[in-house]
Protein backbone atom coordinates (compact mmCIF):
# COMPACT_ATOMS: atom_id res chain seq x y z
CA UNK A 1 0.00 0.00 0.00
CA UNK A 2 2.87 2.38 0.85
CA UNK A 3 4.51 1.78 -2.56
CA UNK A 4 1.30 2.84 -4.28
CA UNK A 5 1.19 6.15 -2.38
CA UNK A 6 4.87 6.79 -3.08
CA UNK A 7 4.27 6.32 -6.79
CA UNK A 8 1.24 8.62 -6.66
CA UNK A 9 3.14 11.23 -4.66
CA UNK A 10 6.09 11.25 -7.08
CA UNK A 11 3.76 11.32 -10.10
CA UNK A 12 1.94 14.37 -8.72
CA UNK A 13 5.25 15.97 -7.76
CA UNK A 14 6.61 15.45 -11.29
CA UNK A 15 3.49 16.95 -12.85
CA UNK A 16 3.71 19.98 -10.56
CA UNK A 17 7.40 20.41 -11.42
CA UNK A 18 6.65 20.27 -15.15
CA UNK A 19 3.85 22.82 -14.80
CA UNK A 20 6.11 25.06 -12.73
CA UNK A 21 8.97 24.80 -15.26
CA UNK A 22 6.61 25.52 -18.16
CA UNK A 23 5.53 28.71 -16.39
CA UNK A 24 9.11 29.94 -16.18
CA UNK A 25 9.21 31.04 -19.81
CA UNK A 26 10.83 34.38 -20.53
CA UNK A 27 8.49 35.16 -23.42
CA UNK A 28 6.01 37.93 -22.93
CA UNK A 29 3.18 36.58 -25.11
CA UNK A 30 3.60 39.35 -27.69
CA UNK A 31 3.65 38.56 -31.35
CA UNK A 32 7.11 38.49 -32.92
CA UNK A 33 7.89 41.61 -34.92
CA UNK A 34 8.69 41.19 -38.61
CA UNK A 35 12.08 42.36 -39.79
CA UNK A 36 13.04 43.99 -43.05
CA UNK A 37 15.69 42.07 -44.96
CA UNK A 38 17.55 43.58 -47.90
CA UNK A 39 19.27 41.18 -50.29
CA UNK A 40 22.02 42.36 -52.62
CA UNK A 41 22.49 39.72 -55.31
CA UNK A 42 25.13 39.55 -58.03
CA UNK A 43 26.13 36.75 -60.35
CA UNK A 44 28.33 35.93 -63.30
CA UNK A 45 30.77 38.78 -62.73
CA UNK A 46 33.46 36.75 -64.56
CA UNK A 47 36.45 38.75 -63.26
CA UNK A 48 35.15 42.04 -64.68
CA UNK A 49 36.91 44.06 -62.00
CA UNK A 50 36.99 47.23 -64.09
CA UNK A 51 33.84 48.92 -65.32
CA UNK A 52 33.30 48.69 -69.06
CA UNK A 53 30.59 49.75 -71.50
CA UNK A 54 28.69 47.55 -73.87
CA UNK A 55 26.26 48.44 -76.64
CA UNK A 56 23.07 46.45 -76.98
CA UNK A 57 20.46 46.61 -79.70
CA UNK A 58 16.85 45.58 -79.13
CA UNK A 59 14.90 45.81 -82.35
CA UNK A 60 15.71 49.30 -83.64
CA UNK A 61 16.73 50.66 -80.24
CA UNK A 62 20.40 50.78 -79.37
CA UNK A 63 21.54 51.43 -75.82
CA UNK A 64 24.85 51.52 -74.01
CA UNK A 65 25.21 49.90 -70.61
CA UNK A 66 27.92 50.25 -68.01
CA UNK A 67 28.79 46.77 -66.76
CA UNK A 68 31.12 45.32 -64.21
CA UNK A 69 33.40 47.18 -61.91
CA UNK A 70 34.29 46.19 -58.40
CA UNK A 71 34.47 49.85 -57.29
CA UNK A 72 30.87 50.46 -58.35
CA UNK A 73 29.74 47.24 -56.64
CA UNK A 74 31.60 48.06 -53.42
CA UNK A 75 30.06 51.55 -53.33
CA UNK A 76 26.57 50.13 -53.82
CA UNK A 77 27.05 47.45 -51.15
CA UNK A 78 28.32 50.10 -48.72
CA UNK A 79 25.34 52.34 -49.53
CA UNK A 80 22.75 49.58 -49.07
CA UNK A 81 24.31 48.38 -45.81
CA UNK A 82 24.29 51.94 -44.44
CA UNK A 83 20.53 52.13 -45.04
CA UNK A 84 19.50 48.66 -43.87
CA UNK A 85 20.73 46.93 -40.73
CA UNK A 86 19.63 43.50 -42.02
CA UNK A 87 21.44 43.07 -45.32
CA UNK A 88 22.62 39.90 -47.05
CA UNK A 89 25.17 40.22 -49.84
CA UNK A 90 25.14 37.12 -52.05
CA UNK A 91 27.00 35.98 -55.15
CA UNK A 92 25.36 33.30 -57.27
CA UNK A 93 28.59 32.00 -58.78
CA UNK A 94 30.92 32.37 -61.74
CA UNK A 95 32.78 35.19 -60.06
CA UNK A 96 36.01 34.29 -61.81
CA UNK A 97 37.31 33.60 -65.34
CA UNK A 98 36.99 35.66 -68.45
CA UNK A 99 39.40 38.60 -68.27
CA UNK A 100 43.12 39.22 -68.01
CA UNK A 101 42.66 39.74 -64.26
CA UNK A 102 41.82 36.06 -63.97
CA UNK A 103 44.68 35.06 -66.26
CA UNK A 104 47.19 37.12 -64.26
CA UNK A 105 45.92 36.61 -60.68
CA UNK A 106 44.06 33.30 -61.09
CA UNK A 107 40.98 34.55 -59.24
CA UNK A 108 42.83 35.81 -56.16
CA UNK A 109 41.98 39.44 -56.96
CA UNK A 110 38.28 38.60 -57.27
CA UNK A 111 38.28 36.73 -53.96
CA UNK A 112 40.19 39.52 -52.20
CA UNK A 113 37.66 42.12 -53.37
CA UNK A 114 34.72 39.91 -52.37
CA UNK A 115 36.24 39.33 -48.94
CA UNK A 116 36.80 43.09 -48.54
CA UNK A 117 33.11 43.66 -49.34
CA UNK A 118 32.22 40.95 -46.81
CA UNK A 119 29.94 38.84 -48.98
CA UNK A 120 27.71 36.74 -46.73
CA UNK A 121 27.54 33.72 -49.03
CA UNK A 122 28.42 32.55 -52.50
CA UNK A 123 27.19 29.68 -54.61
CA UNK A 124 29.83 27.80 -56.54
CA UNK A 125 29.53 28.18 -60.30
CA UNK A 126 31.15 26.03 -62.95
CA UNK A 127 34.02 28.49 -63.52
CA UNK A 128 35.08 28.31 -59.88
CA UNK A 129 36.34 24.82 -60.82
CA UNK A 130 38.46 26.04 -63.76
CA UNK A 131 41.61 26.02 -61.60
CA UNK A 132 40.67 22.85 -59.72
CA UNK A 133 39.43 22.18 -56.23
CA UNK A 134 42.64 23.61 -54.74
CA UNK A 135 41.48 27.07 -55.83
CA UNK A 136 38.20 26.63 -53.96
CA UNK A 137 39.92 25.34 -50.84
CA UNK A 138 42.36 28.25 -50.85
CA UNK A 139 39.78 30.96 -51.44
Amino acid sequence: MMKYWKKQFFAVLMILCMVWIAGCSDSDDTEPKPINLTIVHVNDTHSHLEATSSSLTFGNVQTTLDIGGVARLAAKVRDVRSKSENTLVLHAGDAVQGTLYFTKYEGAADMDFMNDMKFDAMAVGNHEFDKGSEFLAKN
